[in-house]
């Protein structure tokens, strides 16, 4: 009997264990994601990628990264946009290098 429970107890540690470090890692990879912004002046002004952006409300701007951000003051909110790009906002006149035209080389 004491053998099962032992055997038990370090079944239920081990797990607790896995968990606990799967926690702890996921923590570490969302806590470099997590981007501070604030909304001031109809502006949302926020920093990704080592470099600040300030956005009027519903004007957007194109990262060097293959992306798009877009100021939602109203909602309190940017939408960023990696690829492949949303089918109804697809927009062939794009810009060369920048979204949505380099995501024909790259997928985010």
């Amino acid at each position: 009997m004491n053998v099962i429970l032992a055997t038990m107890n370090f079944k239920f540690m081990s797990i607790g264990l896995f968990w606990l470090t799967a926690y702890g890692a996921f923590m570490e990879i969302a806590g470099g994601n997590d981007h501070a912004v604030t909304f001031e002046d109809n502006k949302c002004k926020f920093e990704f990628g080592g470099i600040e952006q300030e956005l009027s409300n519903n004007k957007e701007s194109l990262g060097s990264s293959c992306e798009r951000y877009l100021c939602d003051f109203e909602r309190k909110r940017v939408i960023v946009h990696g690829c492949p790009p949303p089918e109804d906002e697809y927009d062939d006149d794009g810009i060369p290098g920048y979204w949505p035209k380099c995501c024909k080389t790259k997928r985010s």
